[in-house]
């Protein structure tokens, strides 16, 4: 965010509550939905060909089974059966994205290059150290589940990254047997009952749903696009209906209705969803990181006897992503206006650095229209002046290509 944007939104400091902050114990529980269903249409989330790859050098029965594939992550289980009772019902998630991307880069030494990714992989954990201890300070505790990370050697396969990057060259004589990564364990709680016992506050892409749409509704998908964007982005007043607001926001984020509905049925669950947000706006404001809000149960609320607890499943992305991307890409755009380069346009390169800030923006300012908090939306200073069809078009695009 820029000068200007930081100094209005920090004017009215707030005081987060601490929780206390017990010694993390290897038995404290996280929260990964990895349950009979997920295994069931484990190969349709993820797909056959990966689902293929990796049981080439994983089979079914040996040992850990693949049962998610997140942005960054592949997240593995490990059968009761093989695991002493102390690591039983735990999960692996592995980043394979960061490892086997380096992969294709053109030191050609394998020493230098295993020598250099280990140095990254060694200073990620760190800066996940601190990233942790950042959202214990602004959310609580046990807002955020234990986990462990280490870097050990996982095998690879030409087909395992050929199917993580489609369209990728993969020089199979450049590919080791296997590759040091960043490996995380977590103990698991299965998800069960959404709408009832919890329910996911993220919402995907939804440029996506633009490219996936059909020719006959693509227009009308592309005007509720719009109406939208603009309003979570501010560039549009709100309606003096706040019906209106709520069904277009659910329109551009469908998931969304679930949320609407339990904030009209249960006031507490309302309350906890508006201390959620105003915590989400001042992270925001104060650290310009940008949470990953776009996958499933990254951040879910889970019924607690009458109450609701916050639980940030896996919010956190190696990939650094900041609001500071988002305003330069701003800069960027009003620069090529101004030139007359491209008009007022969203270049391919931009649009990959600003799809992950402008999704978590839009996603926090439409918790808080839902939860009653749409007089102190998160704000970025300049998108007001970039319409909403600049965006849907070059992130659309951006999205197709891969």
């Amino acid at each position: 965010m820029n000068k200007t944007a930081r100094e209005s939104s920090v004017s009215h400091e707030r005081t987060i509550p601490q929780d206390a902050a017990p010694t993390i114990q290897e038995s404290d529980p996280t929260l990964l939905d990895a349950g009979a269903q997920q295994r069931s249409f484990m190969r349709l989330r993820v797909g056959n060909h990966l689902a293929d790859a990796i049981e080439q050098v994983l089979p079914p029965d040996s040992g850990p089974r693949l049962i998610a594939k997140g942005g960054e992550h592949l997240v593995f289980e490990v059968p009761k059966k093989d695991m002493p009772d102390t690591f039983r019902d735990i999960v692996v998630k592995v980043n394979f994205y960061r490892s086997g991307g380096a992969l294709f880069s053109p030191m050609k030494d394998p020493v230098a290059f295993e020598l250099q990714l280990r140095q990254a992989l060694e200073e990620s954990i760190i800066q996940r150290r601190v990233k942790v201890l950042e959202l214990r300070k602004y959310f609580g505790y046990d807002a955020v589940p234990a986990q462990k990370t280490f870097i050990r050697d996982v095998p690879v396969t030409p087909e395992i990254l050929t199917s993580l990057y489609p369209g990728a060259r993969v020089d199979a004589k450049r590919v080791p047997k296997t590759m040091p990564a960043l490996v995380s364990v977590q103990r698991r709680l299965e998800l069960s009952g959404e709408g009832e016992q919890y329910v996911s506050l993220t919402e995907y892409y939804p440029e996506r749903q633009l490219v996936d749409s059909h020719a006959d509704d693509a227009r009308e998908q592309e005007e509720a696009y719009d109406f939208a964007h603009d309003l979570l982005t501010g560039r549009r007043e709100q309606s003096e209906d706040p019906c209106k607001d709520i069904e277009s926001i659910c329109r551009l984020y469908p998931e969304m209705r679930l949320i609407a509905r339990l904030v009209d049925q249960d006031p507490a669950f309302k309350k906890k969803l508006g201390d959620v947000v105003e915590r989400l706006i001042l992270y925001s404001r104060d650290t310009h990181r940008c949470l990953d809000l776009a996958g499933h149960n990254n951040m879910t609320l889970m019924k607690s006897g009458d109450s609701w607890k916050l639980k940030m499943l896996d919010v956190l992305n190696d990939a650094n992503f900041s609001f500071d991307a988002l305003d330069r890409t701003i800069v960027e755009m009003q620069e090529h206006r101004a030139s007359d380069v491209h008009g007022l346009s969203l270049q391919h390169e931009e649009a990959g650095k600003a799809l992950n800030p402008l999704n978590t923006l839009r996603v926090i300012n439409a918790l808080a229209f839902l939860s009653g908090h749409s007089e102190d939306i998160l704000k970025i200073s300049g998108i007001e002046q970039i319409p909403a069809s600049v965006w849907r078009e070059g992130i659309s695009a951006y999205v197709s290509s891969r």
